[in-house]
């Protein structure tokens, strides 16, 4: 693993684990305090490791290769033209009667066409993708090599 690489697997696991340690403690304070003023600065305090994640990452694109800052860059833009697509389909299905989904659900399906779009991701490389997927560091995938 080069150092560029594990820079960045310890900043993201610095704010990942920040993440879990803030999260569950902020539901169970807003749970304690249902009506407290306070409740809405408390459910948002997990947001600051979050932007120490997107920090994380986009340190990550900047010490990449061109050809992987490419590869990279295209793959989360098709993550998010491709969640935007499935959530606005999704939307106009709701005014039809399919039940309402919590926001919740758009992370993993940013995730997910995300890295689609790095796996398919047609390149100037004649690899097949799962041979691709061996090497190389991937942000959307969360994969070091």
């Amino acid at each position: 693993m080069n150092s560029a690489v594990g820079n960045y697997l310890k900043e993201l696991g610095a704010a990942m684990v920040a993440y879990v340690i803030v999260l569950p403690m902020s539901i169970l304070l807003v749970q304690a305090h249902p009506n407290s003023l306070w409740r809405f600065p408390i459910a948002l305090v997990p947001m600051v490791p979050a932007v120490f994640i997107v920090a994380a990452v986009v340190r990550h694109l900047r010490r990449l290769d061109e050809t992987q800052q490419r590869i990279q860059t295209e793959a989360l833009a098709f993550g998010f033209v491709g969640t935007a697509v499935l959530t606005f389909s999704y939307g106009f299905l709701e005014n039809v009667g399919l039940p309402h989904l919590n926001w919740i659900f758009v992370w993993p399906i940013m995730a997910f066409s995300g890295w689609s779009g790095w796996y398919w991701q047609p390149g100037d490389c004649d690899e097949e993708p799962a041979a691709r997927a061996e090497g190389g560091a991937s942000v959307v995938a969360g994969r070091a090599g």
